[in-house]
């Protein structure tokens, strides 16, 4: 089982990639050109990037013409005096004189600014989970959509000269609770919110949509009271699943009819859901020490309890053939092997064991403490990097755990080292992009409302680290009798029991 410390000690610079199976820091040598980041607090500037050329945003939508009024209203619920200045100055409908005393007010709230940030210490923003940035990565393409502050959806494609990116915004949705890109599709984008889920199915070479049109479908039903919590779409994106808060059973949406089917089960009400990547399985989560795997053919279901507490997080490996997952109050990750040849029965292993425990440890060099209770987890489409955050006693830690992966023969977690950004960021959400050929490409949203896009360079064909970690060499003949006694199995703590309905 990995711990934190077989990990190399933390750098103190920013990580702008992996070469090599080592991490690669701002200070070193190495130059790696795909490293990338993004500020999405100056909307107005262009992105410029080592990677592609710059980009710029337009607006998904016909807007009508505004009064000058109006304008400046907007401006100021936006970016305060800074914008009703700048909204002055390219205002044709505006005297000379009050463009230039705009434009000098502007420059002398600039400087104040400037001199604001030399004598104040910059603060770190902890966000709670009720304002947690929203981040999703499609599916099968380099694209990645972000829910900014004023519930716009900004959709950015990172790999194409030239290429525009695009915002999408619908007054049917007032608060953004959730989203999901849907396989099989280059720019189809479900959105959770507290009045229902809104699905853009939008064509990629149209970039002017006008609110309600035949380009979205907007589900909604009278079981589903409340806001919705977690969606996730089946491998084929022909159906939809979410869960709401404060309901015990999930629905299953059909894009095509929008119609849904309730999936209930007595318990607790549901946190979240996730289908398996293969579409075999679908994983429900609720407020209890329980969840439930899904077979999709004949929907029945296996039941996992007596949990430490309740499943805080998972993610599903490319195959569908392992769950990893971790609980509330515990520093562990455990998985769970499913049998990735079985169609109709989910056919697990019918125990979780343990393969990396992140308890919180002390830095020798700058004693700050690393590690904690697992906030977030991530596996690369390619099975090969498992990124996770942690929240120590206080506050979250500000680097991303990296870990080497493998699935086959056993399930084997390398540790590799700590993602750190620039000083006082901490890593808010973290996902992968697909599509890229050169390993994986990681974005972390950090605290200072910028994305980091860090290549992690390895080829897939090939081993990423020299030696082996193998967390449960027994395996293969410990896990084939469901009904053996494994608390006695190498030390081991187990684990929990599986039970069906």
């Amino acid at each position: 089982m990995s711990t934190l410390a077989e990990f190399p000690p933390p750098g103190r610079q920013p990580t702008i990639g992996e070469r090599n199976s080592k991490l690669v820091s701002t200070d070193e040598s190495c130059v790696i050109t795909d490293y990338r980041r993004i500020d999405l607090t100056d909307t107005t500037s262009h992105t410029k990037s080592l990677a592609c050329l710059e980009t710029t945003c337009k607006a998904a939508f016909v807007n009508e013409e505004q009064h000058l009024i109006e304008k400046l209203q907007e401006e100021w619920n936006k970016n305060g005096f800074s914008g009703v200045f700048k909204e002055l100055q390219s205002s044709k409908n505006v005297h000379t004189s009050i463009k230039s005393l705009s434009l000098a007010l502007h420059n002398g709230l600039e400087l104040l600014s400037s001199w604001r940030e030399k004598i104040m210490p910059k603060k770190t923003f902890h966000y709670t989970s009720n304002n947690s940035p929203l981040l999703a990565c499609h599916p099968h393409l380099p694209r990645m959509a972000i829910v900014l502050k004023d519930q716009t959806i900004k959709v950015m494609t990172v790999n194409k000269i030239n290429e525009q990116d695009v915002l999408l915004k619908d007054k049917r949705i007032k608060k953004v609770t959730c989203l999901a890109w849907r396989p099989k599709s280059s720019l189809s984008l479900a959105v959770g919110s507290s009045k229902g889920i809104l699905v853009w199915l939008l064509d990629p070479n149209i970039t002017t949509v006008r609110s309600g049109s035949n380009m979205t479908r907007f589900l909604q039903s009278r079981d589903m009271s409340s806001d919705v919590n977690s969606i996730s779409w089946s491998s084929d994106g022909k159906l939809l699943a979410c869960s709401s808060v404060n309901s015990s059973c999930f629905w299953i949406w059909s894009i095509v009819s929008e119609r849904n089917t309730p999936i209930h089960r007595v318990g607790s009400a549901i946190t979240f859901v996730d289908w398996s990547p293969c579409g075999q399985k679908l994983l429900s989560v609720n407020q209890s020490q329980t969840f439930r795997v899904w077979e999709t053919m004949q929907w029945t279901c296996e039941k996992w309890a007596d949990l430490n507490g309740t499943c805080s997080n998972a993610c599903w490996s490319s195959c569908g053939s392992y769950l990893l997952f971790t609980v509330a109050c515990e520093p562990i990750i455990y998985y769970v092997h499913f049998d990735s040849k079985s169609n109709i029965d989910v056919g697990s292993t019918g125990v979780a064991l343990k393969c990396a425990d992140l308890s919180a440890c002390v830095d020798t060099e700058d004693e700050n403490e690393i590690g904690g209770l697992i906030t977030d987890m991530v596996w690369d489409p390619t099975n090969s990097r498992l990124a996770v955050t942690c929240q120590g006693p206080s506050s979250n830690q500000p680097y991303v755990v990296l870990f080497h992966t493998r699935i086959a023969p056993l399930l084997q977690l390398i540790p590799c080292g700590f993602i750190r950004g620039e000083d006082c960021e901490v890593p808010l959400k973290i996902d992968f992009l697909h599509g890229y050929d050169m390993g994986a490409l990681m974005a972390v949203y950090w605290s200072s409302e910028t994305i980091s896009l860090i290549p992690l360079l390895y080829n897939q064909n090939l081993s990423s680290s020299p030696r082996y970690h193998l967390a449960h060499i027994n395996e293969l003949n410990t896990t084939t009798n469901k009904n053996r006694d494994y608390s006695t199995v190498e030390n081991e703590t187990v684990i929990y029991s599986q039970f069906h309905d």
